[in-house]
């Protein structure tokens, strides 16, 4: 394993308005009906095939081309929308758990002929991503994880909480009212390393975050309860970049250092000055260890 720390100066901004201005630059959404149930995506580019998977159990993946949309001259990039996420369809039997998640990402696969994946995961779909390489070993080319915990319950509650507590926001986000405190912006305070940087970007971001309730109930009020890959992640002999913002509150930076000691072929990057949304925030940065990744493969 190898460790790289970023201490790159708050520049992705720029880069992401650019993007913003002339658009993004994929293909139309298609849809794949996959037992029973249509799983939209979007492709484009060219190289090898890489799957973009979003933050949330339930959240559209399109935020997530704002910044990605830049290695589409390396990768060929597939943007998917889990069952019950954006404009994905909604399964007869209610079945949201990340299991079937995982499942569908196989047949999507078979879907577009393809041999193998790269998987970039933020959040909840780095843990998509994890249990896709150990169910699914030989379609996986290389993982790449920005958060993602291997494991969740109770610890992961506890853990979270002193993450808050050493954020650089933490004193602003204490002084709200606490009912205050799941609101967006309270919420994205908290995502940032440097909330008041990125304030007048609240309004654009909040639509991107929301969620279709019903896949993010079932994670939370299920998958998270049982989820832990500890005992299993070693077994993971792809390559594995681990993409984290110093000051992440959902997925603190001590499950990445875990989780980098577990893998047998893993590099953890740590982004000094980001948190939780360290693609929007070292968006430059990001991007260019991602291209060194594919690079490698």
């Amino acid at each position: 394993m190898r460790l790289r720390y970023q201490n790159t100066a708050v520049c992705g901004l720029l880069l992401i308005v650019t993007m913003l201005l002339v658009g993004v630059g994929a293909g139309a959404w298609e849809t794949a009906n996959l037992h029973g149930v249509d799983i939209q995506y979007r492709r484009a580019g060219s190289g090898p095939a890489l799957v973009i998977l979003p933050g949330a159990a339930g959240m559209d993946v399109a935020l997530y081309q704002e910044v990605l949309n830049a290695l589409q001259g390396q990768a060929e990039v597939f943007y998917v929308n889990p069952r019950g996420a954006g404009g994905s369809g909604t399964p007869a039997d209610g079945d949201y758990s990340i299991e079937a998640v995982v499942a569908d990402l196989e047949e999507l696969r078979k879907f577009w002929q393809l041999s193998n994946l790269v998987v970039l995961g933020h959040g909840y779909g780095g843990q998509v991503a994890l249990l896709y390489a150990l169910e699914f070993p030989d379609a996986v080319r290389g993982l790449i994880l920005s958060g993602g915990a291997h494991y969740l319950g109770e610890d992961w509650f506890v853990e979270r909480q002193e993450a808050t507590e050493r954020h650089p926001a933490f004193e602003a986000y204490e002084e709200l009212p606490v009912l205050e405190h799941n609101s967006n912006d309270a919420v994205l305070m908290l995502d940032f390393y440097d909330w008041e940087a990125h304030q007048d970007r609240f309004a654009w971001l909040e639509p991107h975050l929301q969620v279709r309730l019903e896949a993010n109930g079932h994670f939370m009020e299920q998958d998270m309860i049982d989820f832990d890959l500890r005992s299993r992640v070693a077994a993971i002999e792809q390559p594995v970049l681990l993409l984290w913002g110093r000051f992440d509150v959902v997925d603190p930076v001590e499950r990445a250092e875990q989780l980098d000691s577990l893998l047998p072929h893993s590099e953890l990057v740590v982004f000094e000055e980001a948190a939780h949304l360290a693609f929007l925030e070292q968006s430059t940065a990001f991007v260019e260890a991602v291209e060194q990744f594919l690079d490698k493969l």
